[in-house]
């Protein structure tokens, strides 16, 4: 029997759903699954998908990046920029630049790059369960999913720096109040509310959602999504080559408290 797949794609009429499928792993993300979803939208923009929803098994949406699952050397800096040039930085264009409302179904915990990936998207849906943090302060590292651009757009600067500088769980109550999400369901029913409103967008007309998509959110660059990414792999280069990184990490692994050195 053949192992299951890290992303599952299922087609429902106009709608495609993909799914991080590790909920072993709270579906952590690597570069496989990155690039695996990458070409699911690429094949929904192929294919005329009015809707795409990009959603978790098990009861988590994305817990971040699988570290070890990428198999990066905590010593060698490049190892960390081309994962996230190669791999990372493709999906999130792809998601903001297809003429396709991408929707980010959130149920339980969108962690680092996770947390990132739901912010990407068009629209954020959320299960009363759901939390995101931004949790790259705790071994070290800053947001690099995009994240130093969305966030403050989404939240404004006050609480984006928050979410950065402390990387605490933001509930999904209190991140539809900021304005992070734009509604949240009862668990329980979380799965029909997500269909229900994903059918009912499918039905809008999809020239004007795809020339609102892309004018919304040039209206919002005034620096680019892209560059945004570009600094932000370029600050990790020099936050993966320090010893703090090392002890975020390991401390992590350990299941302690990390002692940081500032160096």
């Amino acid at each position: 029997m053949s192992e299951p797949s890290n992303v599952v794609v299922e087609t429902v009429g106009p709608i495609d759903w993909i799914r991080l499928n590790r909920p072993e792993m709270r579906n952590a993300i690597a570069r496989d699954s990155a690039e695996r979803v990458t070409e699911a939208l690429r094949a929904s923009e192929r294919r005329g998908a009015r809707v795409v929803v990009l959603t978790g098994s098990g009861g988590s949406f994305c817990s971040g990046a699988d570290l070890k699952a990428e198999g990066v050397d905590l010593g060698d800096p490049s190892s960390i920029r081309s994962i996230l040039v190669e791999a990372y930085h493709p999906l999130l264009l792809t998601m903001t630049r297809i003429p396709i409302p991408v929707v980010a179904a959130v149920d339980g915990i969108a962690a680092g790059i996770g947390c990132d990936l739901a912010l990407a998207a068009d629209l954020r849906l959320a299960s009363a369960r759901a939390a995101f943090s931004q949790i790259f302060v705790q071994v070290g590292l800053i947001p690099d999913g995009g994240g130093t651009f969305t966030l403050p757009r989404l939240v404004g600067m006050t609480r984006a720096m928050e979410m950065a500088l402390t990387g605490r769980k933001v509930p999904a109550d209190e991140a539809l109040a900021w304005g992070m999400i734009n509604h949240v369901f009862p668990t329980e029913t979380f799965g029909d509310e997500v269909r229900a409103y994903v059918e009912d967008l499918a039905t809008r007309a999809p020239l004007s959602m795809a020339r609102s998509k892309q004018a919304i959110r040039e209206a919002c660059e005034a620096v680019t999504f892209e560059r945004s990414l570009q600094r932000e792999a370029e600050l990790q280069g020099d936050l993966f080559a320090s010893r703090d990184f090392v002890e975020g990490v390991t401390a992590f692994v350990e299941k302690r408290k990390p002692t940081f050195e500032g160096c």
